[in-house]
């Protein structure tokens, strides 16, 4: 909805991440957080959040992290 002039609120975006950090689902996960990129609706909660979930969940090396939050 964002494409149409939609945004949603931070604590929904945050939900979403949320929920979709619990479930594992990386597919739809980057799919928003590019989503959200391109609407410059990307906040500093949204990105703590993802890093301590890659982070914790090892699934990202540190190099790679750093990698993929700049490009």
């Amino acid at each position: 909805m964002i494409f149409k002039g939609y945004v949603p609120r931070n604590e929904s975006i945050n939900k979403l991440v949320d929920r979709l950090c619990q479930e594992c689902n990386m597919e739809l996960l980057w799919m928003v957080l590019n989503s959200l990129g391109r609407g410059n609706r990307m906040n500093m909660d949204t990105w703590a959040r993802v890093v301590a979930f890659l982070y914790k969940e090892n699934l990202l090396e540190s190099s790679n992290l750093i990698d993929s939050l700049i490009s």
